[in-house]
């Protein structure tokens, strides 16, 4: 048996043809984590990067995603097998700009070795490098983390109260839901009125960072489009 990460092929697909293409020295940022609040009876640490990957073309998303489909139990933490529970499959919303990421990546190695650092692992501080060179911003996502029984509806009602649907995409995950937001033609005083929000859920608004993939794999949960 092998870890199942690609649970709905058709919505993963609408999630790829949804994302923007690429520019030139651009790629979307992959990473395979484990965690423990998804299924804490595992005993593994609160989080864990198991791989990481970059794509230049977004007909590789799905190929990579099953490359992760390993043999269960070859993911391990210490020894002990990491459970399908405690897998979640994510990529940054926004491009990351490799052209970028080859000058700091220099800069890395030059100060590595400059300081006489052992034990250089060069892929890991690669892939540090590259997650964080942005490229083209696209989106801004609205992180929301339901608190107190609230209904993700009512929070779903509001944003679209402030921003045109025309701009947001929803996306159902484990505990709350993302908003991605389509920067362009997009108002100015959004920002200070969703973060002027009465409920008890949590509204975080990010311009770069990861989401779970729709159709894959985020603990026991599957991501889905929410038509709301």
């Amino acid at each position: 048996m092998n870890y199942k990460l690609i649970h709905d092929e058709k919505e993963l697909q609408k999630f790829i043809d949804f994302l923007p293409e690429l520019n030139p020295n651009e790629g979307y940022f992959m990473i395979l984590i484990a965690r423990k609040k998804w299924f804490p009876e595992s005993g593994i640490p609160s989080a864990r990067k198991l791989k990481r990957e970059t794509v230049g073309t977004k007909d590789k998303i799905i190929q990579i995603i099953r490359q992760w489909e390993v043999a269960e139990g070859t993911y391990q933490n210490s020894g002990t097998p990491i459970d399908q529970r405690n897998l979640g499959v994510y990529i940054g919303f926004n491009p990351k700009n490799q052209y970028s990421a080859c000058f700091e990546l220099i800069n890395q190695c030059l100060a590595n070795i400059r300081s006489n650092k052992q034990n250089i692992n060069i892929k890991s501080l690669a892939n540090d490098v590259i997650q964080g060179s942005n490229g083209t911003k696209n989106f801004i996502d609205i992180d929301v983390d339901i608190k107190e029984g609230e209904d993700y509806l009512e929070i779903v009602k509001f944003i679209k109260s402030i921003i045109s649907k025309e701009n947001l995409t929803f996306i159902k995950t484990n505990g709350g839901f993302h908003c991605l937001v389509r920067l362009n033609n997009l108002g100015n005083d959004w920002y200070n009125q969703i973060k002027a929000h009465t409920f008890k859920s949590e509204l975080n608004i990010m311009s770069n960072d990861l989401i779970p993939i729709v159709g894959c794999n985020q603990g026991k949960f599957i991501p889905q489009f929410l038509n709301a």
